[in-house]
């Protein structure tokens, strides 16, 4: 049976934590009843969360708009002649050809790198896209996931796609103009994007992930076994900025050659750095990442950021607790109006 939709409910799945907001629909946008924030593997606090917040007693499958990351997700931005995909036949091979993947593999789909918008390859004649999608196992796995924690998908998104998107309307909103480096660092990937208020510019995935530190870690330190050394790296009680750029070294190299790479087709140069998603006991990384690469820390109005989302909260408190962990669920959550910004 499925719990009917009195209230929204929105839940993002990453490999931290489960991220649970219930909400009610206005006409002026999305109005925040409660954030909650789960451990991944804790199925039975979820579910009582789940109960408590809709007042259900009976054992049901509770609709929501979820988040996810799947192993192995793509979003790219690339350069496809959309006239190749408008011929059916033709659509793999291009894949094949431009982008090194097996479409038969994937769940796909086309986006716009300056709006997100779905393109169409009958009509659009956009020469940039943004390709966007998971291999089809691991979407089938997620869903097999979500129903185990007793969550029907009303609406299923790659959590990428939805940060940078909310990103974008930011900075529009901000009248920032200079383009950030963004990073969604994952244990063994690190997803780069350059995004700026006209849409993702770059983006680039990289083999570095937290757990590429450890070794660098227990080699510095003389630690006798990746064990220990993992539970003093996540402990949050050692402070890793002077380690920093050793431990980093590897990523800055492939970052500065994205930064440079962008420079030289835009004319424009990075200023600002913003990281998606930090994970626990890595309060260092940002400002280490942003000092080593010589950019500007963004450090979002977050009054501004719901503003442009039209999210508002229950209990105008809550909002204080909004920080980087919590913009992914937000940003899956947020009602935007494209052109506004520049009617105000």
């Amino acid at each position: 049976m499925l719990k009917s939709k009195n209230k929204e409910i929105y839940l993002e799945v990453n490999d931290d934590a489960l991220l649970l907001a219930v909400a009610q629909a206005s006409e002026e946008g999305c109005i925040v009843e409660s954030i909650e924030r789960i451990p991944s593997n804790d199925q039975a606090a979820l579910i009582q969360a789940l109960k408590t917040a809709t007042r259900t007693k009976e054992n049901t499958y509770f609709q929501a708009v979820c988040s996810v990351y799947p192993k192995e997700r793509l979003l790219r931005r690339t350069g496809i002649d959309l006239k190749r995909l408008r011929d059916g036949g033709q659509i793999a091979q291009a894949l094949k050809e431009d982008l090194e993947i097996d479409p038969g593999q994937y769940s796909l789909c086309l986006l716009s790198p300056k709006d997100g918008r779905d393109l169409d390859p009958t009509s659009d004649t956009d020469r940039e896209v943004l390709l966007c999608g998971a291999p089809t196992a691991a979407i089938n796995q997620v869903q097999e996931h979500l129903l185990g924690l007793e969550v029907y998908p009303t609406r299923l998104e790659i959590g990428t796609v939805a940060h940078l998107g909310a990103l974008c309307e930011y900075l529009r909103a901000a009248k920032i103009e200079e383009p950030a480096l963004v990073l969604e660092v994952d244990q063994n990937l690190t997803g780069a994007y350059i995004v700026s208020a006209q849409g993702v510019e770059l983006s680039r995935l990289i083999h570095f992930g937290v757990e590429s530190m450890i070794p660098i870690v227990q080699k510095e330190l003389s630690l006798k076994d990746e064990d220990s050394t993992r539970r003093l790296f996540f402990s949050g009680s050692f402070d890793f900025s002077g380690m920093g750029p050793v431990l980093l070294r590897r990523l800055f190299r492939d970052l500065q050659s994205s930064l440079g790479f962008h420079e030289v087709q835009t004319g424009q140069s990075v200023v600002h750095f913003f990281c998606t998603r930090i994970p626990g006991g890595l309060g260092w990384f940002q400002p280490v990442v942003a000092e080593g690469l010589g950019l500007k820390l963004l450090k979002p109005d977050y009054n501004l950021w719901l503003q442009t989302a039209r999210i508002q909260f229950a209990d105008p408190t809550m909002a204080q607790s909004v920080d980087a962990n919590s913009q992914g669920l937000l940003a899956l959550m947020g009602r935007y109006d494209h052109g506004t910004h520049e009617k105000n």
